[in-house]
């Protein structure tokens, strides 16, 4: 490897999509019930829906190859992930045409009830990346807020 350990490269690919987004990033909501949704929008070619589907992949297999001692945590609370199975992600990219974007887990409790994309605004905001200037979230069932 490069030296860095996870917690540096992760932390260096969100200041690389806070940079390239200039401040202003898009945060797409991705639950368990949507992934039908997603995989019909790729295969029509939809890029969007490619890219999310490639995360969601991605994400998974870091959850399940996670070690015990360092699980992937929940982005809204500091509950460990273990069973990537029915749960809710979050893929942040900069606010414009872009390959490049962080998948989030969001645990099965956190995802419950309304005011999803409020928690999920107010944990990036607080945890990761205070300096962002905007943050538009995408629900995959339909609106931005």
């Amino acid at each position: 490897m490069d030296g860095q350990s996870a917690t540096d490269r992760l932390v260096a690919g969100f200041n690389r999509i806070n940079e390239a987004g200039q401040g202003i990033l898009s945060v797409f909501i991705v639950r368990p019930d949507d992934f039908p949704l997603l995989l019909a929008e790729a295969e029509t070619g939809r890029a969007e829906a490619e890219g999310l589907i490639i995360g969601l992949v991605n994400n998974l297999r870091q959850i399940t190859e996670a070690a015990p001692r360092n699980p992937v945590l929940c982005l809204c609370c500091p509950r460990p992930i273990r069973d990537p199975y029915r749960i809710t992600f979050a893929f942040m990219a900069p606010d414009l045409p872009s390959r490049e974007a962080i998948g989030m887990a969001i645990c099965r409790r956190c995802a419950k009830g309304a005011g999803l994309e409020a928690r999920v605004i107010k944990a990036i905001k607080t945890h990761l990346l205070p300096d962002c200037r905007k943050l538009d979230i995408t629900d995959m069932r339909g609106g931005r807020a």
